[in-house]
């Protein structure tokens, strides 16, 4: 009797079947899979919504124990206020880089919003990692109470300082952390811009420079560094294209990113802002780059 078995032929051709068939499925796979991050970074950014606008309705106000004009803007070895208090107990040193002690980036600030970070030792207001998550506390010296912590499960979507990404990049920001997005293979920081309410212009590199309602220089200790992308490559939202800003670095589309000005933009309002004196949340998307169209945001699509 003959044994059956496959022929060479027949056992290429089932080879290469399931080559084709694997070579299909990765692809499928691997959008599926960013698919899901991208929709639970958006989860998480109505999340964060949320709690901005409860703290919002107890406070009159948008978290962040900092003024705008104390954020990556006093002058170099200065330490930035709460209440006309010192703010001290802030470490820059970390990944062969020293920055100055004022360097707190907004989405920092939403941290200390949200989460707390703060104590007044008598004298001087001092950042204790081991407060965050404990709840904010009164600004108040006279009555320092401490609030209950406006996100429950927040401690699982914070970096641990100073943001360094998985190459090895660090972030021009303090150890104070940040919230990081639902990209595992890349989490990158939540960008927070806070409006300053009633200005005229859409958006400045310097809150000194003149009266807009966004300053890029809020979220550039995340968009200035590499970050999240090969080298060669930038972020958008580093500066405005020299239009409405005084710097003049720019005047068009940076590597892959939308400048500040038609970023934040209002689409169909001229002259007018996205979230006019309000707050805009940032995640760089799939693409781990920020300001490009498949940011996902808290105002919707970005085009």
């Amino acid at each position: 009797m003959k044994r059956r078995a496959f022929s060479l032929v027949e056992l290429l051709v089932v080879i290469g079947i399931v080559v084709v068939l694997v070579s299909i499925a990765i692809p499928v796979i691997s959008r599926v899979r960013q698919a899901a991050y991208a929709a639970s970074t958006q989860s998480q950014i109505a999340v964060l919504v949320s709690a901005i606008e409860r703290y919002s309705q107890d406070f009159r106000s948008y978290p962040g124990p900092l003024p705008n004009n104390q954020i990556n803007e006093l002058a170099p070895g200065t330490y930035p206020q709460v209440n006309g208090i010192l703010l001290t107990g802030i470490n820059t040193a970390n990944g062969g880089y020293t920055k100055a002690l004022d360097d707190i980036s907004m989405s920092e600030n939403l941290v200390l919003g949200l989460l707390g970070g703060l104590r007044f030792d008598g004298t001087t207001f001092v950042f204790d990692s081991a407060l965050v998550g404990g709840g904010p506390s009164s600004l108040n010296p006279a009555n320092p109470r401490r609030y209950s912590p406006y996100l429950d499960a927040a401690p699982a979507w914070l970096s641990p300082g100073q943001f360094i990404d998985q190459a090895g990049r660090v972030a021009f920001d303090t150890t104070i952390p940040e919230f990081v997005d639902q990209f595992p293979s890349e989490p990158l920081p939540i960008l927070y811009l806070r409006a300053s309410t009633g200005r005229s212009k859409v958006v400045d590199r310097a809150f000194a420079h003149d009266d807009a309602q966004y300053t890029l220089d809020q979220v550039t200790a995340y968009t200035l560094s590499g970050l999240g992308i090969p080298t060669g490559k930038y972020h958008g939202l580093r500066w405005t294209g020299g239009i409405e800003g005084t710097d003049g670095l720019s005047t068009g589309i940076d590597g892959n990113g939308m400048d500040g000005l038609p970023y934040l933009s209002h689409p169909s309002l001229p002259d007018t802002p996205r979230q006019k004196d309000g707050y805009i949340l940032i995640s760089a998307g799939k693409d781990r780059v920020y300001g490009t169209n498949d940011d996902i945001t808290n105002f919707g699509s970005v085009k």
